[in-house]
C-alpha cells in the first residue's frame, strides 16, 4: 500500500479561504447606469438613467405654493443677462409643467431671448440641434412664438403654453398642454423628453444634452390653466 501524502493546513490557506468567505458574504450593493450608488440625482427627487418624474396636481396660478414639496430638478448659480437659476418639473395625464426662477425681474412675455429647447422624443438626431438636443420646440418668451423641429412656426395656441405671472416678476409657472398637435402632429410623442433653457449667454443646464424628465403613469389631474385667470 502506497503511504497517504499529507497536505499541511499552513496559515496562507487559511487566510485565502477567510477572504473568500467574506466576499461571497457580503451583499451586493445596487448601482445606477453611471456606476454610483443609486438614490436620486442629488436634488432629492427620484432619477431612472438621468431622468426624473413628478407627478402632481400644478394649479398654475402664478403663485407657486404647490411646488413646496416638490424637488427641485436644477440648481444653478446662474448668470448671463438674465441669470437662469432653478427649474422644477411635474406633470399630469393632461400637462408638463415647469417652474422656473431668474435672478433678476423680467416682464417673461417681453423684451426678453429667454428660449426654451423642448426635445419631445428623447432623440438628438431629430429635431433642430441647440445645447446638444434635437428639439422638437424652440420657444422664445419674449418674442410669444416658436418653432418647430421643421422649421414651423408656432403660435401659444398651436402648442397649448400658458406661462404666469404676465407682469414682472422672478418665478414664473409655465403649463404645456400634452396633448398639443401643432401641423397635425403630435408635440409629445413619448414618455421621455429632454429640456434646456438660454439667455442671453446663460443656459440650463450648463452641460450639453438638457435634463430628462419621464412622464410616467398617474391618475393626478389638475384644472386646465387659462392666461385670462385673474392674478392676484
Amino acid at each position: 500500500m502506497l503511504p497517504r501524502t499529507k497536505h499541511p493546513f499552513t496559515f496562507a490557506r487559511f487566510v485565502s479561504l477567510a477572504i473568500l468567505g467574506f466576499f461571497l458574504a457580503f451583499p451586493l450593493v445596487g448601482c445606477d447606469s453611471t456606476g454610483s450608488n443609486g438614490g436620486g440625482n442629488g436634488d432629492g427627487s427620484d432619477a431612472v438613467d438621468g431622468f426624473t418624474s413628478q407627478p402632481a396636481p400644478i394649479v398654475v396660478d402664478g403663485e407657486g405654493d404647490d411646488w413646496a414639496e416638490l424637488s427641485v430638478r436644477y440648481d444653478d448659480a446662474g448668470d448671463g443677462d438674465i441669470g437662469i437659476e432653478h427649474l422644477w418639473m411635474a406633470h399630469t395625464e393632461q400637462h408638463l409643467f415647469l417652474r422656473l426662477t431668474v435672478g433678476q425681474p423680467i416682464d417673461l412675455l417681453e423684451e426678453n431671448d429667454l428660449t426654451l429647447y423642448l426635445d419631445t422624443d428623447n432623440d438628438p438626431t431629430t429635431g433642430e440641434a441647440a445645447l446638444g438636443l434635437g428639439a422638437e420646440l424652440q420657444w422664445t418668451f419674449g418674442q410669444r412664438t416658436g418653432r418647430l423641429g421643421n422649421g414651423q412656426t408656432v403660435s401659444h395656441e398651436d402648442i397649448g403654453i400658458i406661462p404666469l405671472p404676465t407682469v414682472r416678476a422672478k418665478t414664473f409657472e409655465i403649463a404645456l398642454d400634452r396633448s398639443a398637435e401643432p401641423g397635425g402632429q403630435a408635440l409629445f410623442s413619448g414618455d421621455r423628453l429632454r429640456i434646456g433653457l438660454s439667455s442671453g449667454g446663460d443656459r440650463l443646464p450648463d452641460e450639453d444634452g438638457g435634463l430628462g424628465y419621464e412622464f410616467s403613469a398617474t391618475e393626478v389631474t389638475a384644472d386646465g390653466p387659462s392666461i385670462d385667470r385673474p392674478v392676484a
